[in-house]
């Protein structure tokens, strides 16, 4: 099975440059999956009836967690923390 490219040249045409992805390409996707493993390895952590803190920028949707708008001194943008039970 050829590449794609080869398969849908036309007669006379030829393929005059050809490269792959770097891995630097990846590594916004690697950084995403080691964030999402280290949250799931913190929410084992957290102890029955333990909270999990964290903060952002706008206010998120957060269902059964608590959200608490925050005033940060020299900071003109929203800040907030957010507070869910474990398991939530």
């Amino acid at each position: 099975m050829g590449r794609y490219i080869d398969e849908i040249l036309q007669p006379g045409e030829k393929v005059l440059y050809s490269t792959n992805a770097h891995w630097f390409f990846f590594l916004p996707a690697i950084a995403g999956w080691v964030v999402a493993i280290v949250f799931v390895v913190l929410s084992y952590l957290v102890a029955p009836g333990g909270v999990l803190a964290a903060m952002t920028g706008g206010a998120p949707q957060a269902g059964d967690c608590r959200v608490i708008a925050l005033q940060v001194p020299l900071l003109d943008a929203q800040r907030h923390l957010v507070l869910c039970p474990a398991g939530s």
